[in-house]
């Protein structure tokens, strides 16, 4: 991530009652994973499912706004193929 990306994300830039200053820095903010898994009932309909894993490094998983370094999520959907 770039320098301005990080302190407009991660950093804080006036310390208040709840947080105090953080200055964030440039450099690797994650590690990434992603997979899709679909399945088609027939020709055109089918279902879904995305999974993902996050893990924030760096100044990203020490920030104040991040509660948890480790940010998974999962999704599903319905598919129609034209």
């Amino acid at each position: 991530m770039g320098s301005e990306y990080a302190k407009a994300s991660y950093g804080v830039e006036y310390a208040g009652a709840d947080l105090s200053k953080f200055e964030a820095e440039a450099g690797l903010h994650d590690v990434y994973f992603v997979t899709n898994l679909m399945m088609f009932f027939t020709e055109h309909f089918g279902i879904g499912t995305t999974m993902e894993a996050e893990y924030l490094l760096g100044d990203a998983a020490d920030s104040l706004f991040t509660e948890s370094a480790f940010q998974p999520a999962i999704g599903a959907y319905a598919l129609y193929r034209f």
